[in-house]
């Protein structure tokens, strides 16, 4: 039998797995059962105990936003995101994605929530929670805009929204926009939210990061549902 290595922190650590999962899906498992773990304490906790449980935090964002916004130029800065899925579109496309997109939502937790792990609540459009790459725990609602003078033209691609995120308060603390394309051998996702300009780097790669593993969790389950 040839024994596996795994590199691991602290650099002069070295984890040899002489039985079990093989090394390259030991990732994979931890990151499954962490999954199901999150998934099934928001279903026990349920949503309304979720919003209870985290009002102190949400409190602590809304403070941290209007500070943010009041240390602003008024401009916004782009934080994007870009997934393509190549499959065959008899299965899954654009249209069918954006079906799937309407029906996603019902019930708590359910798979739009379970694009992310720091999605604690959504219900689209008016309550959602979130926490983008460890930052505020924010409680917000997406409010349709007019495109905005900042945001450029995304040519060939089909915008599905336009939104201003508003806390509770009535406070716009950022932008998003989303859009769709299909393509010769599949269709893509793009994402993007505006942040004030003057938002610390931790907050832009951390939003970066949550973005890009929504995107693709997404992808992932409207094909899951697609060939059930």
């Amino acid at each position: 039998m040839t024994a596996l290595g795994v590199n691991a922190q602290p650099a002069d650590l070295q984890v040899i797995i002489q039985k079990g999962t093989p090394t390259a899906d030991v990732s994979g498992a931890e990151l499954d059962a962490a999954k199901r773990v999150l998934a099934f304490l928001k279903g026990q906790i349920g949503g309304d105990e979720i919003q209870t449980l985290l009002a102190g935090e949400i409190a602590a964002a809304n403070t941290y936003w209007h500070q943010l916004l009041a240390n602003s130029t008024g401009q916004w800065t782009p934080v994007e995101a870009q997934a393509k899925a190549v499959v065959d579109p008899s299965i899954l496309n654009s249209q069918s994605f954006a079906k799937w997109m309407e029906s996603a939502g019902n019930g708590y937790p359910n798979d739009l929530i379970a694009g992310h792990p720091e999605i604690y609540f959504e219900e689209e459009p008016s309550n959602v929670i979130q926490s983008w790459g460890g930052g505020p725990i924010t409680q917000f609602s997406h409010d349709p805009v007019d495109k905005q003078p900042f945001m450029p033209d995304l040519l060939g691609w089909n915008i599905t929204a336009t939104v201003s995120q508003t806390l509770r308060d009535n406070t716009t603390f950022s932008y998003a926009v989303s859009a769709i394309k299909e393509d010769a051998d599949g269709f893509a996702l793009y994402f993007a939210v505006y942040l004030p300009i003057n938002a610390p780097e931790d907050r832009v790669v951390g939003l970066r990061n949550y973005l890009t593993v929504e995107c693709t969790n997404w992808l992932k389950y409207a094909y899951q549902f697609a060939t059930r």
